[in-house]
């Protein structure tokens, strides 16, 4: 018979994290990014199917990592509306005219014309696509061995 190192008695919940635990937790995670993607789909397809198209006047352009740009524009109404949108992908300047989008029963809900954008939509549920697959190998995948020495037993019947 073999002597082994002595190692301390840990229970298995100490030992490694509970894998169901950090399943359930990346699925939660993937359902947010579902349903952010969902939201982001839906303001693109409102303002798709029942946009008006006007023109604004820029107003104000921040650049950077979270660049937009603040134009103001009359409604169909005569409604006087000033917005912010994250979506333009060509360099303009303070007092330029642009076609904007807008939608009707919420007109500061508005993105340039031409350039309604479905990327945030694509990154967003892939995201939650990717953890999605990373929570079903957290519940499936095998735990592996034990660190726990295997019982000692006799190899005497009594």
């Amino acid at each position: 018979m073999t002597t082994q190192p002595y190692q301390p008695f840990q229970p298995e919940s100490r030992r490694r994290p509970d894998r169901k635990l950090q399943a359930i937790m990346t699925l939660g995670a993937a359902v947010l990014f579902f349903v952010f993607g969902y939201y982001e789909w839906h303001e693109v397809q409102v303002l798709k199917h029942r946009g008006v198209a006007v023109e604004a006047t820029i107003d104000h352009i921040r650049t950077g990592k979270r660049a937009r740009i603040t134009v103001s524009y009359t409604t169909r109404d005569g409604e006087p509306v000033t917005a912010t949108t994250r979506y333009s992908t060509t360099t303009r300047a303070v007092g330029d005219k642009i076609r904007v989008v807008y939608d009707p029963e919420k007109p500061t809900r508005m993105q340039v014309a031409g350039e309604l954008d479905y990327l945030a939509t694509y990154i967003t549920v892939g995201f939650g696509g990717i953890l999605c697959l990373a929570a079903l190998v957290l519940a499936l995948w095998p735990r592996g061995p034990s660190n726990q020495a295997p019982p000692q037993v006799s190899p005497y019947p009594w």
